[in-house]
């Protein structure tokens, strides 16, 4: 309560507005196709980076 309005202010939800927009006229989804169509380089780049990221260090240590 406390510290969301710190970090989803007016910018956040400008940007979540435009992501709606891209959603709604059709355009996201001609870049996943395209994306689908390439191979899914960027996506697999997008999954290869979160592997890295340290929260899922963390996870693995802590399932083990």
């Amino acid at each position: 309560m406390s510290v969301g309005p710190k970090i989803i202010d007016a910018s956040v939800k400008k940007r979540m507005k435009t992501a709606l927009k891209d959603i709604q006229s059709g355009k996201f989804a001609k870049g996943w196709v395209a994306e689908y169509k390439g191979g899914y380089k960027r996506y697999k780049a997008l999954l290869k980076q979160g592997e890295q990221h340290g929260i899922e260090k963390v996870g693995a240590r802590l399932r083990a």
